[in-house]
């Protein structure tokens, strides 16, 4: 059985958090163990096994509706599913979990 290692992040490729996943999905790759990626901010990627799961436009409602009523990090509930489809799919060894407690202020 091969290893399967899937990362969760707020962005790939971008910032440092995004910039760091992505080398890590490059390096696991290139020592032959199976990556995959999940994002939730930024451009859509068309990498295989790289999957954006939160939907922009949702993104930014949930930004602003934490502004309003206080509440962070709550509220995703399609994109929290979308997820744990992922995961449930994949069926990782491992899920790496980066910083994903951004509301998206910097992304918005």
């Amino acid at each position: 059985m091969s290893m399967k290692i899937l990362q969760v992040n707020v962005v790939y490729k971008k910032g440092s958090t995004g910039k760091i996943v992505y080398d890590i999905h490059k390096e696991l790759k290139k020592y032959g163990v199976e990556s995959i990626v999940c994002y939730g901010r930024g451009e859509k990627c068309d990498e295989p096994n790289v999957y954006k799961t939160f939907v922009e436009i949702l993104a930014k409602f949930n930004a602003l509706r934490s502004r309003i009523n206080g509440l962070q990090y709550n509220g995703s509930l399609i994109e929290t599913n979308n997820l744990i489809n992922i995961i449930e799919r994949e069926k990782p060894v491992i899920v790496h979990l980066h910083c994903i407690n951004s509301n998206g202020e910097r992304y918005v």
